[in-house]
């Protein structure tokens, strides 16, 4: 008794892991006779590109393209030279042992392609699915198109924002992101800046002593050009001059230029900027006494070698050039077509710092 129910049990362990082994095996899958028309790219590419979608599923055994022309051209050399028909298909299929075939047709007409995929079922010959879709393209874009019809056809899970932008937008902005609209900034320019440390009370000073009697605080007015040289998805790049008159409330005419590269962020409007400004200012040499006075140098005299001489801003004293490094930060506000930047800055030196805002506004600069 127990033998024979030792043999069944033996029987029924054997049956279940031929099951198994049956149910594990993967479907023999192929790709073949995909009619191409008005594209630059062959038949042959499409399918090895497609059949490397097969392959990624990770689903079926798949066939090479030569073992398929092999195991058919030994029954019909000429079957696969227009092979489109689904009885076609079929015999293909039956003659290279495969479980499914994909085939399809691809046509362009202007910015778009029209893809139609077979998924063929060999054992039942039928067409077990089918799909056409249009997409726009361009060369680069085809393996995503081809990707994404395979998965399509497959019932697999597609990237729903590349099959939109692909099928809605311009083949670009799937792979590149949504096109954001960039923003030029030229336009006028206008705020405060503060002076602080030697600066603020040179200019605090009454103009006998070298000083300009006026407030460390000054209205600025200027404009801004704005050279937009890279844009990348969300950022671009910008090269920046402006030039700018200072001091209008106080009665002074102080020409300044701005020169800037920066990085703006397209979609918040934040901006970074950093490069050199020049201007003009009036400065002298001369000397602190002995009572912290500041006093005009007097070459003939022999004082002056009793103190170190230098060079300090002086309303008294000649023209010059000066330099500096200026760090801007900012954001565009926008009502509309309206856009509002406004921008903080920060001029440091070892005489005095310098930092300020300044605003803007302009219409209908908006770029693509």
């Amino acid at each position: 008794m127990r033998k024979i129910f030792l043999i069944h049990f033996l029987f029924i362990l054997s049956m279940s892991g031929a099951f198994a082994e049956k149910n594990q095996r993967k479907l023999v899958a192929g790709v073949v006779s995909v009619d191409m028309k008005q594209m630059s790219l062959t038949p042959a590419q499409f399918v090895q590109l497609a059949r490397l979608e097969l392959v990624k599923t990770d689903s079926f055994e798949v066939l090479d393209s030569y073992d398929i022309e092999y195991l058919v051209k030994q029954k019909d050399a000429n079957l696969l030279s227009a092979c489109f028909s689904k009885a076609c298909l079929v015999e293909v299929g039956k003659l290279a042992k495969a479980d499914k075939l994909m085939s399809g047709s691809v046509i362009s007409f202007g910015d778009y392609i029209m893809i139609n995929l077979k998924w063929i079922d060999i054992a039942s010959e039928a067409v077990e699915k089918e799909i056409t879709q249009k997409f726009y393209y361009e060369n680069e874009n085809f393996p995503v198109i081809i990707s994404l019809s395979v998965r399509n056809l497959l019932n697999l899970q597609v990237d729903s924002l590349i099959w939109n932008n692909l099928v809605y937008h311009h083949p670009k902005e799937a792979i590149e992101g949504p096109k954001i609209e960039t923003i030029n900034l030229s336009g006028p320019r206008l705020g405060f800046t503060f002076y602080t440390g030697d600066y603020a009370k040179i200019l605090r000073d009454p103009e006998s002593s070298g000083g300009f009697d006026a407030a460390p605080y000054m209205f600025q007015f200027g404009y801004q050009f704005e050279l937009r040289y890279l844009n990348e998805g969300k950022y671009q790049a910008l090269f920046e001059f402006i030039p700018m008159i200072t001091g209008f409330d106080q009665g002074y005419f102080i020409p300044s230029i701005t020169v800037m590269n920066g990085l703006r962020n397209n979609v918040n409007g934040f901006e970074i900027g950093i490069g050199p400004t020049f201007g003009l200012i009036t400065r002298s040499e001369g000397y602190y006494d002995q009572n912290n006075n500041w006093q005009l140098a007097d070459k003939n005299s022999d004082t002056i070698n009793t103190y170190k001489v230098i060079k300090r801003l002086d309303s008294r004293g000649e023209l010059q050039i000066y330099t500096g490094a200026i760090i801007s930060v900012g954001k565009t506000f926008r009502s509309g077509k309206l856009n509002i930047p406004v921008n903080m800055f920060f001029i440091p030196s070892k005489h005095g710092s310098r930092f300020g805002i300044s605003l803007g506004f302009n219409t209908n600069r908006r770029k693509s």
